[in-house]
């Protein structure tokens, strides 16, 4: 007996679907373990910054004199330093350039002014370890870390120009390290960032 083109129709999906299977995964248990393990070390963290920063304030208390708890608790403090973008190299006209932004941060995790010294030192990855040439030596003092605030769409946070010594090749990828010396607390704090193999080539 010959089928119905109507009803040859009806089946042929379904003898198509017949000869497909779809795979499908269950959660693992490991899953929920590896969030919970996150969530603790951010938790840990947090509490070591909000630690930093509270030593940071009883620190700021006692050297200037008598607060009040709650004013303690409410004074901000720099905790860690955050080069956000990573440090750039720049190739100009009149020689090589590290471009460097600093975020300071609180012990929550926000942005708050800087009132202390920054020094930065640079130096090639190229080389072998233990044999890095020093690139390149900065030092800014707290009226010059002020001045190099900037706010806006782009974020708020501190620039840096830093000058290769000369003849040095301008060639990444270049190690630059920042260390923060608080004013009041006389903490220092201390961030590392790389720069890009190749520099940026500006204007001439």
């Amino acid at each position: 007996m010959n089928r119905s083109p109507l009803l040859s129709l009806v089946l042929l999906p379904l003898v198509m679907l017949g000869g497909c299977s779809a795979t499908v995964v269950s959660p693992s248990p490991n899953d929920a373990l590896r969030r919970d393990m996150q969530a603790a070390v951010d938790r840990s963290q947090a509490l070591e910054r909000e630690n930093q920063e509270l030593q940071n304030k009883l620190a700021t208390a006692m050297a200037a004199g008598s607060f009040s708890p709650e004013a303690i608790k409410a004074l901000p403090t720099v905790t860690t330093l955050v080069l956000n973008p990573a440090p750039v190299l720049e190739q100009r006209p009149d020689g090589c350039w590290v471009v460097v932004r600093v975020e300071t941060h609180d012990g929550r995790g926000r942005f708050t002014q800087a009132v202390g010294t920054m020094g930065f030192r640079v130096f090639s990855l190229t080389a072998p370890a233990g044999t890095q040439p020093l690139l390149a030596e900065s030092f800014a003092s707290p009226l010059q870390v002020r001045e190099s605030y900037r706010g806006g769409v782009m974020g708020t946070y501190y620039s840096f120009e830093i000058p290769l010594v000369a003849g040095a090749a301008c060639q990444g990828p270049l190690s630059v390290l920042v260390v923060y010396e608080d004013a009041l607390t006389k903490a220092r704090i201390e961030a590392v960032g790389h720069t890009a193999g190749q520099p940026i080539l500006m204007g001439k």
